[in-house]
């Protein structure tokens, strides 16, 4: 049974944390997460029914030279340009090893368009359009699930989010 969080939170009751590279070494850094400060399953009823899982996260610190990143819309992508998704795969409480690294999966865009398939009926049945969805051949997995899928031009275009069933090497980003 998957459970949601509770948006607003005062505690977390699972540890969480969000690993990123450090910029003068390139070691990954961990930061706890103190809070979830919104969440689309619990702060949302149509969010959650179209399938939408998007979080925001409050860390116990800032992330020293952390650089600004810029969004494009999902709209402002076409058919068979570059993307890459962004992932730390195995990220776990084990940093220090060597292991895992920060990993870019390169592809094209496939298709724009289509929504989630994790759209609930009920949610069709009372009009509701899923979560707007980028289809591409960069590998998404658990790894790079929830990380950004960039554009050549370095703008964040969606959120790595899931695998086709049907096919091997086809993700979605959520836009």
């Amino acid at each position: 049974m998957r459970r949601a969080a509770k948006a607003g939170a005062p505690s977390v009751t699972q540890k969480l944390f969000v690993i990123v590279l450090g910029k003068s070494s390139k070691a990954p850094v961990k930061f706890d997460v103190t809070r979830i400060v919104w969440n689309s399953r619990t702060s949302n009823e149509s969010s959650n029914a179209t399938g939408v899982d998007v979080a925001i996260l409050k860390l116990d610190r800032p992330i020293p030279d952390g650089l600004p990143v810029t969004f494009a819309t999902g709209s402002s992508a076409q058919v068979n340009d570059q993307v890459y998704a962004v992932g730390f795969p195995g990220a776990s409480a084990d940093v220090k090893s060597n292991k895992y690294v920060p990993t870019m999966k390169r592809g094209i865009v496939s298709k724009l368009g289509g929504e989630s398939p994790y759209m609930l009926d009920e949610a069709r049945t009372k009009g509701l359009r899923g979560a707007p969805v980028i289809e591409t051949d960069a590998a998404i997995n658990p790894g790079n699930s929830g990380g950004p899928l960039y554009n050549e031009y370095g703008d964040v275009l969606g959120i790595n989010t899931f695998v086709s069933k049907h096919g091997a090497g086809i993700g979605w980003a959520q836009d």
